[in-house]
């Protein structure tokens, strides 16, 4: 499920990059609505699609929209358009279904509210988020390659990659103070809930990791080019 639910992230947060990045207008359109697609399918895969991915995937293309606007690529009737494109499938498939779910008394998840939490640093915890990402072989050198290329390469990600970075921050960090100051500590002191949550992460970070790394390697490549050309 924690494998699909990554598919599923990844198909989201890719098209609707792709579409935020892309000049043409109807190639860009294209790109929002089999984002907005995938966008609408999130929350039935697991809770975590409604509760941790959705919130700021809407918040960051609607953003986008707004930037493009500001910036004169996008005029008023394409925003509106694009706007619409994203929000009609959240209007025709999740709320449907989040409206069946509740009228049938079906389960949201075993999610905790927060008034049960106990807020306050939580010993240990950074220190497993420590070993588990970077020390131990779950996820071999890609997060620790990761990072280090993010504070390299740190003007292109916040700028060509602002789309796919900050999404990476906001879940990351955001998951990671419960972990730190809630009594939620226990999911990353046994590995479970944190491991899931990387899980569920990792073809984003694969994919905006190859797109930092193409755009370090471009000079060196580029004059090995020219290199070759004339011996």
């Amino acid at each position: 499920a924690d494998c699909f639910m990554a598919a599923h992230v990844f198909a989201a947060v890719s098209m609707l990059f792709s579409g935020f990045s892309e000049t043409n207008e109807e190639r860009r359109r294209s790109f929002l609505c089999i984002g907005a697609l995938a966008l609408g399918i999130l929350p039935f895969i697991k809770n975590e699609g409604l509760i941790v991915y959705l919130p700021p995937l809407v918040l960051l293309s609607v953003i986008g929209i707004a930037v493009l606007h500001r910036k004169r690529s996008m005029d008023t009737r394409a925003a509106v358009r694009s706007l619409l494109t994203l929000l009609l499938p959240l209007m025709l498939v999740a709320v449907p279904w989040l409206l069946f779910k509740w009228n049938h008394g079906l389960s949201f998840g075993n999610a905790k509210p927060f008034s049960s939490f106990n807020v306050g640093w939580q010993p240990n915890v950074l220190f497993a988020m420590t070993v588990n990402t970077v020390f131990e072989g779950n996820w071999l050198l890609l997060f620790p390659f990761f990072f280090a290329l993010l504070l390299w390469r740190w003007k292109k990600a916040f700028t060509s990659f602002s789309f796919l970075t900050l999404f990476f921050l906001i879940v990351y960090l955001g998951q990671a103070m419960l972990y730190l100051f809630t009594s939620l500590s226990i999911e990353a002191l046994k590995q479970t809930g944190y491991a899931r949550g990387l899980i569920h992460l990792v073809p984003t970070v694969v994919f905006l990791t190859v797109l930092l790394l193409h755009e370090a390697a471009s000079p060196f490549l580029a004059a090995l080019r020219s290199s070759k050309a004339n011996p």
